[in-house]
């Protein structure tokens, strides 16, 4: 007898909450590498090569976070239905999206590195609060 390819709400209760810890540490890896990438650069500069020209790290870390923030907050929405708590991790999603598109495609032609890392910064930050959100709203609306 074939297993039945859709998911129980059990299950789905327990993807969403998955989803969200993960999103929740990808945000907080990404912010950690936008806040102490500084402090690494000045204590080695032999890894400052690595860490700022290499294109390929922020690819790799959006290309967890999109789909991971896309699905968590589909299946929170599903549960609890607020809109809030999409608009705060969507804004977050969007502001990192835009300063990743924006340094890969145009250069920093857009924006500043600086603003690069703030929008990154707070993007990080909004997404981290949107995933809590989620995570906190879906607990409670059992």
């Amino acid at each position: 007898m074939q297993s039945s390819p859709i998911q129980s709400p059990a299950e789905t209760k327990r993807s969403a909450q998955w989803l969200d810890r993960l999103g929740i540490g990808l945000s907080i890896a990404c912010w950690i590498h936008c806040a102490l990438l500084p402090v690494v650069v000045i204590a080695s500069p032999a890894l400052s090569g690595w860490l700022l020209n290499d294109s390929s790290f922020h690819v790799w870390l959006l290309s967890l976070i999109l789909p991971t923030a896309m699905l968590a907050f589909v299946f929170g929405w599903l549960k609890h239905r607020n809109p809030a708590t999409l608009i705060i991790g969507g804004c977050g999603l969007l502001l990192i999206v835009l300063a990743s598109i924006q340094a890969a495609w145009f250069g920093h032609s857009l924006l500043s590195e600086s603003m690069e890392k703030v929008f990154t910064s707070l993007g990080g930050l909004l997404l981290a609060m949107g995933h809590f959100r989620n995570l906190r709203q879906q607990r409670s609306s059992r």
